[in-house]
This record gives structure tokens, sequence and C-alpha cells, in this order.
């Protein structure tokens, strides 16, 4: 046997080990679609939008918080403890239908008022700075505001979910 051969066969070796290590962890069988899908904060899952698959091509620069997020399991929570979010199309149970989602959909960015909106609903004073807002807590205040901000973001992630629904 020849040194090529050796070589040939390690370098295809190689590539059949990193094609395998590629589709590991997959749960469903290979199809069709955009890579990624969306999992909606009631479990159900569906395809992106035209602009949601956009900014999965865009190129980001390191550290940008604008690219998103992908998780890696289907029932992994984020910091809100939401299901929501993100993820390989091939990270789906095959149990799960994707269903569709109204092609126009464009997500609504947290926005300067929404954030203060956010935290007037909570009981904070907001005032414009130079820099941004300036946030104060009322010192009387009982409000959990943990609690009500992840609701706050909860319900907007659900409404946003509603607005992704294909239009009949």
């Amino acid at each position: 046997m020849s040194t090529y051969s050796v070589i040939a066969g390690i370098v295809l070796a190689c590539l059949l080990l990193a094609r395998r290590l590629a589709n590991a962890g997959a749960l469903r069988p290979k199809e069709p679609g955009f890579r990624y899908v969306y999992i909606n904060s009631d479990g159900s899952v569906r395809e992106l939008s035209r602009s949601e698959k956009e900014s999965f091509t865009k190129k980001y620069a390191f550290g940008d918080t604008e690219r998103p997020y992908g998780k890696d399991r289907y029932d992994q929570r984020d910091g809100w403890g939401s299901v929501s979010g993100f993820i390989e199309r091939k990270r789906v149970p095959a149990s799960i239908v994707i269903g569709p989602v109204d092609p126009d959909y464009v997500r609504a960015p947290f926005t300067r008022e929404l954030i203060r909106e956010m935290h007037e609903y909570a009981g904070f004073k907001v005032t414009d700075s130079p820099g941004g807002l300036t946030v104060q807590k009322d010192p009387n205040s009982q409000v959990n505001e943990k609690h009500l901000f992840t609701e706050i973001y909860l319900a907007h992630g659900r409404a946003e979910e509603e607005k992704a629904k294909p239009k009949h």
C-alpha cells in the first residue's frame, strides 16, 4: 500500500467522522427547509419569516448583541424561564410538527419606548439623559421587579408569537 493510499484513507475517514459528528444530536430525519426554526413559548414550533432568515445569514461582529441566539436543546430555557427561541431544525423532536409562519412577519425590537414603559409600569421614575434613560426606584416600593419584568418580557414574546402566525 502506498503512502498516498494511506493518506487518502485517513482523509476519507476524517471526512466521514466529521459528517457523522455534524449530524450528532439529530432528533428528526433530514428534511427540506431553512436550517433554523422557532420554538414558541407554548412549545409549538414554526418556520422562520424572511426577516428572521436574513438575521441568520447576516454577518455580525464578534459580541454583537443583535446576533440571533440558537438554543442547543428543545427543552432548554432562557434566563427568563421561557422555552421560546431559535433552534436548529434537526434538534426538534420528530414528534413535533413544524408549523407555518407569516412570511412578512418582522419581530418588533426592544425599543427605548418599550423599555421606558416596562420601568414605568414597575413603578420606576424614568427620565431621559444624554446616554439613554435614567431609572430611579421608589424607595417605598414593594414591587418584585424581577418577577414583574419577567412577566412583561414573556408577555411581549407571546404577543410577537401571535403576530407571526400566518394570516388566513
